[in-house]
C-alpha cells in the first residue's frame, strides 16, 4: 500500500486546494526527473484523494495498514474499502499508460489540467459570476508564470473571457432576484 499522504506531503484532513497544490508540486518533480513510476504514484494518490468516497476508504485502510491501528472491520467490508480506492488507482494507471512511456512536459500537463478545470467551470452555473473568476485567475497565472508573447496574449484572452462570464452571470443573477 502506498502512503499517498507522505508522497503528496498532505495531512489526512486537507482541502481540495491543498491537494491540488501538492499534486502540482509532486508532478513537477516527477516530470522534471522524467520518473514515470513516481508520476504514476503521484497521479494515483491524486485520484484516490480527490474523491470523497475513495479518500475515506483509503484513509480507513491507511490507519490499519500504515498506522497499525486495530479497526476490527469484517473481512468483506475491508475488501470493499480496498476495492473502492484501488479502482481510482487503476484509473490513474491507465491515464499514465496512455503516454506510451513518454511523459509530457510539466507545462503541457499543467495546461491540460487548467483546461479541464475551465471546462468543468464552464459547465457549472454559479451566481455572481464565480465561473468568470477562474478564467481571470488562470489568465493572470499564464501571464505571470509563462512570460512570453503567446502566453501573455492567451492570458489576456482568458481574462477578457472571465470578465464576460462574470458580467453575464451577474446580470442573470440580478434579473432572477
Amino acid at each position: 500500500m502506498n502512503n499517498y499522504y507522505e508522497l503528496l506531503d498532505l495531512k489526512p484532513i486537507h482541502s481540495e486546494f491543498q491537494l491540488f497544490k501538492a499534486y502540482l508540486k509532486a508532478t513537477k518533480i516527477a516530470l522534471k526527473n522524467k520518473d514515470i513510476e513516481l508520476f504514476k504514484k503521484v497521479r494515483q494518490g491524486y485520484e484516490v484523494c480527490r474523491y470523497e468516497k475513495s479518500l475515506l476508504a483509503y484513509h480507513r485502510i491507511f490507519k490499519k495498514t500504515i498506522l497499525k491501528k486495530n479497526l476490527n472491520y469484517p473481512a468483506k467490508k475491508e475488501e470493499e474499502l480496498i476495492n473502492t480506492y484501488q479502482a481510482k488507482e487503476i484509473k490513474a494507471a491507465s491515464y499514465i499508460d496512455s503516454f506510451n512511456k513518454q511523459l509530457p512536459s510539466y507545462s503541457s500537463h499543467l495546461m491540460t489540467i487548467i483546461l479541464k478545470l475551465l471546462l468543468r467551470d464552464i459547465t457549472r452555473i454559479i451566481p455572481l459570476g464565480q465561473s468568470g473568476i477562474l478564467f481571470i485567475t488562470v489568465g493572470l497565472y499564464c501571464i505571470i508564470s509563462f512570460p512570453n508573447e503567446t502566453n501573455t496574449i492567451g492570458g489576456m484572452l482568458l481574462i477578457l473571457l472571465g470578465l464576460f462570464f462574470a458580467r453575464s452571470n451577474f446580470k442573470m443573477y440580478i434579473n432572477q432576484g
